[in-house]
């Protein structure tokens, strides 16, 4: 790659960073991990991570290569982790696990046990990374940073020390704390950056910060003052906090916190991104905004420099066979990744073409070196190409190998067989080593016969795999294939079952193997048919059913009893019924009312006799025109008389079943329904 190219690149990436991560929504967990070096002290501490939906104990999402970095975050004096969940819901969205420690949350603290308790969580995520049954398991990435404000930001420096998992500390106003956070910072090698409020009364930058800083043994640090930032101003509102601060203010102007966050933000993502993700250009960008930035002053002593690939060769000219150049980088780096895929600083080939190699340094910051170019004299080689397919479905193959080999002489199979051609009747790898004009010996690629498997068709109902009748369920297909035969002979990608019976499917694959799926039993529920009983002032539908519901012949819904009792009649019922599969039917019934029992009836000295009666009813004493129905107790009309003025009048039963029947008799100005029994 030339130097115009490699420094267009590298500016258009810095150009192009944005700070931009996939957004993950937010898992919680609030627990309390103990610290057996510390005789089992309980580290109270609320745990954030990137899940797959917002929630307390939901999975984990999938990380990126490496896992998730872990960012364990200390507050500040008299405070808690609610006024430091403005961290989380900044960094867990970007990737990040976010643990905000809860202990040491009053008046009477000990900073040592705070400190402790920083370090312990950064070295109990690493531990869930490999942790079996842990929802961290394999999903923690091994950088981690511990960060803190004020008494935290102290403890921050006693954590880090000595811990060798912690990568990076950032600290917001850090105080000096009992034991000595600015004696612990001498001890400190790992990249540091430290935050100071310029009107900070409470931990002024001259006897604090500015103290840690200077002490600070890290090959790469950075003080960040913000213009007119306070002491408060990094986290969510805090009483205590804002308080203490207010005392000691006076009449200095402070930064708002909705002013002061994203000037902290906009240095954090980038250093963290760096430092816990190697994103070398979140670095170029943190470098940029600090020398441009009128919001800050700031100080720094860095040695780091992005990484630089220069490589060389030690020939430039190559013979036939085993002749070989070799190709190295100067400088050493962590990692190295040539284009022909080899990992190691050197490398030695007879293959003519470009090569360069990409280097990574201990932040996974990158490098691609220039391009050498080699010209090798190496054999001509023949090529071989197979006549079908070189994946072998579950036979004995027979496949003709063709090969071209123009100009070249001495064709030799690696069977030992000699000519252009060559049947292969057996699995296995197969190559022609030939001479050029030369002299050089080569051989072919390789031509590999393998046996394969079936891939074996997997069949998806769209639902369950019963169903009601006039619904259906719908088979779908995974992976694809190149033909499809379904058990009733359909060729289509998608099967809609609508009757019971038994679903399979018969495929080919690409390789023109055949593959079987599972049989599935596809159940259709048959038609629920409900009876209804007519009692003599109810109707009774049968038992079996998940509900009921009765509706008069206008839609209204009267009841969901499985026994109804109308209170207008005469009248057609609908029922409608769930059964215990879900299916839905209806059925109609009618049902009259009665005012008299089992006995002959008079009405307006009409007497109805016999009741039971056998083969007539007997009606006397009419004296006034009158109308006759009479109903089995299904509510079907059975005989009707309309206008009778006799004063008797018999109703012939003879061909009528034995039952209940319903007789109503009208007259102008009256009705009466009555129940008999023949």
């Amino acid at each position: 790659m030339n130097i115009f190219l490699r420094y267009f690149s590298i500016f258009f990436l810095i150009i192009s960073y944005s700070d931009i991560y996939s957004q993950y929504a937010i898992g919680t967990q609030n627990l309390s991990p103990t610290d057996a070096s510390r005789g089992g002290r309980a580290v109270a501490t609320y745990f954030y991570y990137p899940a797959v939906s917002a929630g307390t104990g939901m999975p984990l999402a999938i990380p990126p290569v490496g896992g998730f970095p872990v960012v364990v975050v200390g507050h500040g004096f008299s405070m808690d982790y609610s006024a430091f969940t403005n961290f989380k819901d900044s960094l867990v969205p970007k990737g990040y696990i976010v643990l905000i420690a809860n202990t040491e949350t009053g008046f009477s603290v000990s900073h040592g046990n705070f400190g402790g308790d920083l370090s312990f969580l950064v070295n109990y995520m690493q531990l869930q990374n490999t942790t079996v049954g842990s929802i961290y398991f394999g999903k923690v990435r091994n950088k981690s940073a511990i960060i803190g404000h004020s008494m935290g930001g102290g403890a921050t420096y006693l954590g880090a020390n000595g811990n060798p998992n912690v990568t990076t500390t950032v600290t917001f106003s850090a105080a000096e704390t009992t034991p000595s956070a600015v004696a612990a910072c001498a001890s400190i090698t790992t990249p540091a950056l430290v935050f100071s409020g310029q009107n900070d009364c409470v931990a002024p930058p001259a006897s604090h910060q500015n103290l840690m800083y200077n002490a600070l043994a890290s090959s790469c640090k950075t003080k960040i003052q913000i213009n007119n930032g306070g002491h408060c101003q990094y986290s969510n509102s805090s009483f205590t906090c804002d308080f203490g601060e207010g005392t000691c203010r006076g009449t200095s102007t402070i930064l708002t916190r909705a002013q002061q966050q994203p000037i902290v933000f906009d240095y954090l993502y980038k250093w963290l991104d760096f430092y816990l993700r190697g994103n070398c250009l979140a670095y170029t960008s943190f470098q940029n905004l600090l020398t441009t930035d009128s919001r800050i002053t700031y100080l720094q002593s860095c040695s780091y420099t992005l990484p630089v690939a220069t490589i060389f060769n030690t020939s430039s000219n190559l013979k036939c066979a085993e002749d070989s150049v070799r190709l190295y980088v100067a400088t050493p780096f962590s990692s190295y990744i040539w284009s022909n895929s080899i990992a190691d600083s050197t490398i030695s080939t007879a293959v003519a073409g470009n090569y360069f190699a990409v280097v990574s340094d201990v932040y996974g910051c990158k490098d691609t070196s220039n391009i050498i170019n080699i010209t090798n004299r190496i054999a001509q080689r023949a090529s071989i190409s197979p006549t079908g397919s070189i994946n072998v479905c579950g036979t004995i193959p027979n496949i003709p190998i063709n090969a071209s080999a123009t100009g070249l002489t001495n064709y030799i199979w690696n069977t030992g067989d000699t000519g252009l051609s060559y049947t292969a009747t057996s699995l296995g790898i197969y190559y022609l080593q030939t001479e050029d004009i030369n002299g050089c010996i080569g051989n072919s690629d390789t031509l590999s016969l393998v046996s394969v498997s079936a891939t074996i068709p997997i069949i998806n109902p769209s639902d369950t795999t019963y169903f009601c009748p006039g619904d259906s369920v719908v088979f779908s297909v995974t992976p694809s294939f190149i033909t499809y035969l379904w058990r009733d002979g359909a060729d289509s990608i998608n099967y809609t079952a609508y009757e019971t019976e038994y679903v399979y499917l018969t495929t080919t694959d690409s390789n023109g193997c055949t593959g079987f799926s599972d049989t599935i039993y596809v159940i259709k529920w048959p038609v629920p048919i409900p009876t209804v009983l007519h009692n003599l002032d109810s109707l009774e539908a049968d038992t079996g059913y998940a509900s009921y519901a009765w509706y008069d012949d206008i839609g209204n819904l009267l009841s969901t009893d499985r026994i109804f009792f109308p209170t207008t009649i005469p009248r057609v019922f609908v029922l409608k019924v769930v059964d215990i599969n879900g299916c839905k039917s209806d059925a109609v019934a009618t049902l009259f009312s009665f005012s008299v029992g089992i006995n002959n009836i008079e009405i307006n000295e009409v007497k109805v006799t016999p009741n039971p009666f056998i083969d007539k009813i007997i009606l006397d004493n009419i004296t006034t025109p009158i109308s006759i129905f009479l109903y089995e107790s299904s509510g079907k009309e059975v005989l009707k008389y309309e206008s009778i003025i006799n004063s008797t009048f018999d109703i012939f039963t003879s061909t009528l079943s034995n039952g209940l029947y319903i007789l109503k008799i009208t007259t102008e100005n009256q009705q009466q329904i009555f129940k008999l029994v023949k």
